[in-house]
């Protein structure tokens, strides 16, 4: 009986040294390093007033420079894998790559939509301070037929302001006279004066005419999609 002399033993693997091999760790190290600065920033930054606001800066900065710099780095991993193999250096090259272009597709959506909840809500605060300026010594008159009454805000940024014409019927005015004077300067002063910027960011502003009787002359109403087609 022929005895067979023992297989040799499989070489280990080589020492994982190569420049890709560390870029691969850097992946993971750079990583922990970003969520972790992530994590402590909101701990300590969260509570702390407006003179830690340069610190705030330099950790969101640091914090970026460490989370981008995986890119690279995972470029470099997967450029190793024709000469050391995929062990090592597939997994980490793939997450330096596809996680930070999978988290900014995730965040523009995020961003888009934290600029719309402020720009609602900056519409929303200028429409209410509007009211709050005309409601402020209302009513009043502002001259001899002409009486404002107040201003108010509804839900979908609407400012109706109420002004009554106190000494005139509806019946008693000339519509094509109420056109050349009255609505042709409303219109004018809405469109070259502060309240434009305030109607184009969101904003309907009415203006609502009744006669000495309550009876409804006319309402005007700028929206913001008539001012956006203007040039």
């Amino acid at each position: 009986m022929t005895t067979h002399p023992p297989l040799p033993a499989p070489a280990p693997d080589a020492p994982r040294t190569s420049f890709h091999h560390k870029a691969a760790k850097y992946v993971f190290w750079a990583l922990v390093l970003s969520f972790g600065l992530n994590l402590v920033s909101r701990g300590v930054f969260n509570a702390a007033g407006p003179e830690f606001d340069v610190a705030r800066r330099v950790f969101g900065v640091l914090m970026g420079v460490v989370f981008v710099s995986v890119v690279p780095a995972g470029i470099i991993a997967l450029c190793g894998i024709p000469k050391h193999g995929r062990k090592g250096l597939l997994g980490p090259g793939l997450t330096g790559i596809l996680l930070p272009l999978l988290l900014v597709g995730m965040a523009v959506p995020a961003f888009h939509q934290v600029r719309s909840n402020a720009l609602e809500m900056r519409a929303r605060q200028q429409a209410q301070q509007l009211a709050d300026e005309l409601n402020t010594g209302a009513p009043k008159m502002l001259d001899e037929v002409t009486r404002l009454e107040g201003a108010k805000v509804d839900p979908a940024k609407t400012v109706t302001v109420s002004i009554t014409l106190t000494g005139v019927a509806k019946s008693e005015l000339d519509p094509a006279l109420w056109q050349e004077k009255v609505v042709a300067a409303v219109k004018q002063n809405v469109e070259t004066t502060a309240l434009a910027s305030l109607v184009k960011t969101g904003v309907t502003l009415v203006y609502r005419y009744t006669d000495r009787d309550g009876v409804l002359v006319d309402e005007l109403v700028f929206r913001p999609e008539d001012f956006r087609t203007k040039k």
